[in-house]
């Protein structure tokens, strides 16, 4: 359950339920809210150090002139209230520069280590999830590979780490086994699987191709959502922009029937292809 709403001041708040502990007494109900706004760099680093107060004091600065109910819930905060001020960041993988070392198939990144993204959008978990799921395809890819080649060395402490639920099929001590020393055992494994070892076999190209698939396709998807969420979060914080988007300029329509949906969506799909052939971008980036 959460609510948000842009500001003409160039701000943006959130208010979202994160726990019911007695679904019938509201007041028993855990809130987590924000107020976001354009902050220079320079103006962050000069108040980095300020106290929990001033940051609960500054909240309810930037919640005063919002409607209901941000302004009456910010100022109804506790005085001991905690708060934290986030910078937004981001990090798109397929910018020139942000390549890395994947050592031939030993290491690779997911999630916000690969993508770091701003949040509006609420795209990051979305495409963490599906990073985990494809690295794991990749691995049950080579592993299988590996495990055809007689004498192959297959990296099952890989395996163990990021895909546990699959390693009961394996054939390696260091990964069939479920005591919690094996579990514990596998970060230090996989380092070692990382590091270059000359008492180890060289990995096959199997590994290599695997995980150059799962990273490809992962930069791409995952830097895209990058620049969306970036273009997104920015156009919410830039009220002119807000108000010439679809949800302002069109507003919100519930469907009749379902002969309705096929409608607009034949009318969505003819004003997208309009839109390309003009050269423009079907994609709307609205919250």
């Amino acid at each position: 359950l959460y609510i948000a709403s842009a500001h003409p001041g160039n701000k943006f708040a959130f208010l979202g339920m994160q726990d019911a502990a007695l679904p019938s007494s509201p007041e028993s109900w855990t809130f987590f809210g924000y107020v976001s706004y354009p902050l220079s760099l320079a103006e962050q680093d000069a108040t980095a150090h300020i106290t929990n107060a001033q940051h609960l004091a500054h909240l309810r600065r930037l919640a005063a002139d919002f409607a209901d109910p941000f302004g009456t819930a910010f100022a109804a905060l506790p005085a001991d209230s905690p708060v934290w001020r986030v910078p937004m960041t981001s990090w798109d993988p397929g910018a020139a520069g942000h390549e890395w070392d994947s050592r031939g198939g030993r290491a690779t990144l997911a999630g916000d280590a690969a993508h770091a993204m701003t949040y509006q959008r609420g795209q990051g978990l979305n495409h963490s999830l599906t990073d985990a799921g494809e690295l794991c395809r990749a691995i049950r890819t080579f592993v299988a590979a590996s495990a055809d080649v007689e004498g192959a060395s297959a990296p099952s402490s890989f395996f163990l780490l990021a895909c546990p639920a699959s390693t009961s099929s394996s054939s390696s001590p260091s990964s069939s086994s479920s005591s919690p020393s094996s579990a514990a055992s596998a970060p230090s494994a996989l380092a070692s699987l990382i590091a270059p070892s000359p008492a180890r076999q060289p990995l096959r190209s199997s590994q290599r191709d695997a995980i150059a698939a799962y990273e490809a396709e992962m930069v791409a998807r995952g830097g895209e959502e990058v620049r969306l969420s970036i273009t997104n979060t920015t156009m919410l914080h830039d009220w002119a922009k807000v108000l010439a988007s679809p949800v302002m300029t069109k507003g919100m329509r519930t469907n009749a029937s379902p002969a309705t949906t096929a409608d607009e969506n034949a009318e969505g799909a003819a004003e997208a292809d309009g839109e390309a052939r003009r050269g423009g971008s079907a994609r709307r980036d609205v919250t």
